[in-house]
């Protein structure tokens, strides 16, 4: 009977050395990949920037904050992804709200914004990029990537 380990070996190194290639082939892709989401977020803004302005002019009145304090902050929140015209993160999301005078009372602002989008989202006027950042569901931003937040 003949010894076979031999061209076991061979067939593994082989086989390692393909493994090796393609990994080293997804590692360049993947760079490709992120290279081409940073260009596409940095398009993104700067188209927004031209067409909405560069920061937007939202006020609400004390009166408007009390009594439907929850649907003001989604009007508000939905009237500032209108402006920007493409998926934010809550992080921009947060700081575009900084720039409006909405009192959150004693709530944190972020924890606010947050629960209002898992709100909107389930009422299907947002959706949720698998990056994490949020979009419009009118249409005009592509919500096909959407997933429901977890």
């Amino acid at each position: 009977m003949r010894d076979l380990r031999d061209d076991f070996r061979e067939r593994l190194d082989a086989i390692t050395g393909e493994r090796l290639a393609l990994e080293t082939k997804l590692a360049e892709v993947r760079q490709r990949e992120d290279r081409y989401k940073m260009l596409l977020r940095e398009e993104e803004e700067r188209c927004a920037a031209s067409s909405a302005g560069a920061a937007i002019a939202l006020s609400v009145s004390a009166e408007d904050a009390d009594p439907d304090a929850n649907q003001n902050l989604a009007s508000l929140i939905m009237t500032t992804m209108r402006s920007k015209n493409r998926p934010l993160d809550l992080d921009e999301i947060k700081r575009e709200m900084g720039r409006t005078h909405f009192d959150f009372g004693t709530k944190a602002p972020g924890r606010a914004i947050h629960f209002r989008l898992i709100g909107l989202l389930n009422r299907g006027e947002v959706g949720r990029l698998a990056d994490g950042r949020w979009t419009l569901a009118n249409g005009k931003v592509p919500v096909q990537e959407a997933q429901p937040a977890h």
